[in-house]
């Protein structure tokens, strides 16, 4: 479908750029007609389409245009629009203040926060980590006001590897890595192996994960990713951070939402990157969480329906 869809674009590209003439437009409909008449893919499934002319509103040509269809995508579209326009050169990674003796420090939504495709980008990380010993480091957990999963999302596709949980500070991709033996009896190995003490016998037939718990059941026999719950992330980032003593604070929007405190950016993966992985490998995962960075930049929320009007 990409070459039909592209060419599609492309051509709108084109016609959007001429004066948009009332012959130049009748011919436009005309090509755009034959190419849903004789392209191969538009002849096996059900398309909706329709292009207008932005400045006048003027309707040149729809296919199926008044039909509902769940959105797919192609709505990515917009969320890179909304990305390019929003969320500068490089995406912000976490933000810190120095408090009464302790590093404090919030999630800012970034998604490729130790994710194994942007491993290079990783200066927050490597910022907490070099936190010595006995100097003390507290995360705060800003509001987030969405839940796990955005709409339209199946609650019973949990497990699967393209629905991760959206969160406030995603770790890991919000995604446990699972290699399984070719040995029955062999447990799998679980990356990162903070979940391994969770990997469990079950019968067949069994969830290969339960639904509120990070409970890993051992029945698959090939090397997936499945999301875990993102209520794991304070224990697993102390883990990762080899940081027991890592605190939760509570977060005090009268104190921390003020304008003027001090608040700095630790910014990690250059936008571009990131935008290119969403678009290239459709991730869905990738596209709900940059809208969520987004909105707060552009709203002060993390509410995906406030930037949405923006699109």
């Amino acid at each position: 479908m990409i070459r039909p869809t592209l060419f599609l674009l492309l051509f709108i590209a084109f016609v959007t750029a001429c004066a948009p003439a009332k012959k130049s437009i009748t011919h436009s409909a005309a090509i755009l007609q034959s190419i849903f008449d004789t392209t191969a893919v538009f002849k096996k499934g059900v398309t909706g389409f329709i292009l207008m002319d932005a400045p006048s509103g003027q309707f040149i040509y729809g296919r199926n245009q008044d039909n509902y269809f769940t959105p797919a995508s192609n709505t990515k579209i917009l969320t890179l629009a909304v990305c390019l326009r929003a969320l500068g050169d490089t995406l912000a990674g976490i933000e810190y203040v120095n408090g009464n003796n302790t590093l404090i420090f919030r999630g800012t939504g970034d998604p490729t926060f130790l994710h194994p495709q942007f491993e290079y980008w990783q200066p927050a990380y490597q910022f907490l980590t070099s936190r010595p010993a006995g100097k003390g480091l507290s995360y705060t957990a800003r509001p987030f006001p969405e839940k796990r999963f955005g709409p339209g999302w199946a609650w019973d596709d949990y497990a699967d590897y393209y629905q991760p949980e959206r969160s406030v500070m995603p770790i890991y991709g919000n995604i446990a890595k699972i290699a399984y033996s070719s040995d029955s009896n062999a447990l799998p190995v679980i990356y990162p192996d903070y979940f391994q003490k969770n990997v469990v016998k079950m019968v067949e037939g069994a969830p290969v994960r339960l639904e509120e718990e990070n409970t890993w059941s051992s029945r698959l026999r090939s090397t997936t990713g499945i999301p875990f719950r993102t209520k794991a992330f304070l224990p697993l980032l102390r883990d990762t951070l080899h940081r027991p003593d890592l605190e939760e604070i509570e977060y005090n929007p009268s104190i921390f939402d003020q304008p003027g405190f001090p608040w700095k950016t630790m910014h990690s993966t250059p936008v571009d990157t990131v935008l290119r992985m969403m678009m290239y490998e459709s991730d869905n995962f990738f596209a709900e969480q940059l809208l969520i960075m987004s909105a707060q930049k552009l709203t002060q929320t993390m509410r995906q329906d406030s930037v949405i009007p923006y699109a």
